[in-house]
C-alpha cells in the first residue's frame, strides 16, 4: 500500500518502506475494533471533519511519524502534532 505510490510520486527516498534511513511512518490499524469518527477526538488545528460521526470498520492502535510515537493504544500520546511538507520529485 506504500512503496509503489511513494515510487509514483517521486518519494522512495524516504517513504513507502521500512528500512533504515528511511522516515519511520507506520500506522497499526486494529481491524477488530469499531469507531465512529469524531472530530474532537483527532489531533489537529481543524475543528470538524467531513466524515464526522461516521462508523468506521476498525480502529488507529499506534502511530509513528518519523519515528516519533503519536498514537498508542488508540490515545493521542505525542508532545505536539507536527509534520513536514515533503515535495515530490519525478
Amino acid at each position: 500500500l506504500a512503496e509503489n505510490p511513494a515510487r509514483i510520486f517521486g518519494l522512495d527516498d524516504r517513504k513507502g518502506k521500512i528500512a533504515v534511513g528511511m522516515d519511520a511512518d507506520l500506522v497499526l490499524w486494529d481491524e477488530r475494533e469499531e469507531s465512529i469518527i469524531q472530530a474532537q477526538e483527532i489531533p489537529g488545528a481543524a475543528d470538524w471533519n467531513p466524515y464526522e460521526n461516521v462508523p468506521v470498520a476498525g480502529k488507529v492502535a499506534y502511530t509513528l511519524s518519523r519515528g516519533r510515537e503519536l498514537i498508542a493504544n488508540g490515545q493521542f500520546v505525542g508532545d505536539e502534532v507536527w509534520g513536514e511538507c515533503v515535495r515530490s520529485h519525478p
